[in-house]
């Protein structure tokens, strides 16, 4: 059986979601907003133009298992193809192509 494991699943389910929220397919109210990549570098070569930063938090430990802060790293390594799909079938189609290599 060709099975992915719970962790794939779940950072996959968490990417789809991310997609969602950017594409405003589902309307979420986050308590802090993203905190979104906004200064333009003049050679920007290794990230796409969505990307996120994780949240600077001290002493509140358990903020860090948020979505928000939880699918970051996962989110800014994609390739800019990826997340700028035109719909959540082809984003899906993709990024079960990008997990699987």
């Amino acid at each position: 059986m060709n099975l992915t494991n719970l962790q794939i699943r779940r950072q996959r389910g968490d990417l789809i979601q991310m997609f969602k929220i950017f594409n405003k397919l589902e309307i979420v109210n986050l308590v802090n907003d993203l905190c979104l990549n906004t200064e333009k570098r003049k050679y920007d070569l290794r990230s796409h133009n969505r990307t996120i930063y994780r949240e600077k938090m001290k002493y509140f430990q358990p903020r860090f298992n948020f979505l928000t802060n939880r699918v970051v790293t996962t989110w800014n390594k994609l390739p800019t193809d990826i997340v700028n799909a035109q719909s959540l079938n082809s984003f899906k189609a993709k990024l079960d192509v990008w997990i699987k290599d």
